[in-house]
């Protein structure tokens, strides 16, 4: 019997997937009509979706979404792994060593005043530290999990390492095709829409 969180997600899915089909022949139908909206089979309407509605789909925030599953099923992967309480004390000793360094490391490379992770006025806003703080931060999280794992023996090799980290992708492939289907139709939305 299916759940019906799978469910509701597989009729999200569809929708927008059927708004992504219906989308193109409404624009032109309406378009056709003498209504200011942009026509995604016009010549520019092509264009536009050739060129411009995959890069808006892939945008940064679906790497943030697959960092952030990657990071959930290593630490799901790692925490389930069966463990004796001596081992699993040293690996969070191990871990929170390591986090420890990468946090020094992290500050005296953002707060250094020669820093090129800083801002052109010296300061950390609107600085490359501020705009790849979320995905260094999601990295570190995958990158501390993988050592916990090595420490507990749930990563024993590389093999092992692969499916760690494609555990949480897998878990969550639906949510992230969802993801990218709803900015594929709000992207359309957006061109047929800017006349308006």
């Amino acid at each position: 019997m299916r759940n019906n969180g799978s469910t509701i997600l597989s009729r999200l899915i569809c929708a927008g997937l059927a708004v992504a089909f219906v989308l193109p022949p409404i624009s032109w139908l309406v378009w056709s009509f003498g209504v200011p909206v942009g026509s995604l089979f016009s010549a520019e309407g092509l264009r536009w979706i050739f060129v411009h509605s995959i890069s808006h789909s892939f945008n940064e925030n679906i790497f943030f979404c697959v960092l952030a599953c990657t990071a959930f099923g290593v630490w799901q992967c790692v925490l389930s792994h069966p463990t004796i309480s001596v081992v699993r004390r040293r690996a969070i000793r191990v871990t929170l060593l390591v986090a420890s360094l990468m946090a020094v490391m992290a500050s005296l490379a953002a707060f250094h005043p020669d820093s090129p992770l800083l801002s052109i006025n010296g300061t950390l806003d609107n600085s490359p530290f501020s705009h790849g703080f979320i995905p260094a931060f999601f990295v570190s999280v995958v990158q501390l999990g993988v050592i916990y794992g090595f420490v507990v023996g749930a990563v024993r090799s590389l093999d092992a390492l692969v499916s760690v980290l494609v555990r949480g992708i897998g878990k969550f492939a639906a949510w992230l095709l969802l993801f990218f289907i709803i900015s594929f139709d709000y992207a359309c939305l957006m061109y047929i829409f800017d006349n308006i």
